[in-house]
C-alpha cells in the first residue's frame, strides 16, 4: 500500500513564487474568490471531534464501496490517514493535497509539510513528496483545485495513481 504526500510549491510572502494561477483578481469583487468563500466553514472547535466523526464516515464509506484510493485536500487530510489506520484493507493508497498535518497535532501549514512527511515515513509509510514548482506547475495555491491549470494537477495526480498502483 502507498502513501502520498502532495505540497504546492511555496507560500506567499518573502521569497515566495508569485499566485498566478488563481482564475480572478483575488479583490473583493473577484467573482471566482465569492464562489469559493461561499463554500467554506469555520475550522471545526474541536479538532479530536471532528476526527472521531471522520474515522466514523471513513469506515461506513469504505465497509460500503470497498478498497479505494483515497484523494483529500487540506483539514480533510485526516480523513485519509484515519481511514488507513482504521481499514488497512480497504485503502489502496492515500493522495493528501496541503493537508493540516496529522490527526494528532495542531495546525501548521507550509513549514510543516517536510515535517509531516518525515514523520509519516518514520511510522512506515511509504511517502512521496511531490512539489509542484519542481514539476514545472508554477503560482498554484492552497485551493489548487480551483485554479487555471487544474487540469495538468489532476493528470499528474491521476499519473501518479497510476504508476504507483
Amino acid at each position: 500500500m502507498r502513501d502520498s504526500w502532495r505540497a504546492s510549491p511555496g507560500r506567499p510572502g518573502e521569497g515566495a513564487p508569485p499566485h498566478t494561477q488563481w482564475p480572478g483578481d483575488g479583490g473583493r469583487d473577484d467573482p471566482a474568490l465569492t464562489t469559493f468563500l461561499a463554500g467554506q466553514e469555520p475550522f471545526p472547535g474541536d479538532i479530536a471531534a471532528a476526527h472521531n466523526d471522520m474515522l466514523a464516515g471513513a469506515v461506513g464509506l469504505l465497509e460500503r464501496i470497498g478498497p479505494s484510493v483515497l484523494l483529500t485536500h487540506s483539514f480533510g487530510g485526516g480523513f485519509g490517514w484515519l481511514a488507513r489506520s482504521e481499514c488497512p484493507s480497504l485503502v489502496r493508497a492515500v493522495v493528501t493535497v496541503e493537508p493540516a498535518g496529522p490527526p494528532f497535532v495542531t495546525l501548521g501549514h507550509g513549514a510543516a509539510d517536510a515535517a509531516t512527511a518525515g514523520y509519516l515515513r518514520s511510522c512506515g509509510a511509504d511517502v512521496d513528496e511531490l512539489r509542484l514548482g519542481e514539476l514545472g506547475l508554477h503560482g498554484n495555491g492552497h485551493a489548487m483545485m480551483l485554479e487555471k491549470n487544474n487540469a495538468e494537477i489532476a493528470a499528474l495526480i491521476t499519473d501518479w495513481i497510476v504508476k504507483h498502483l
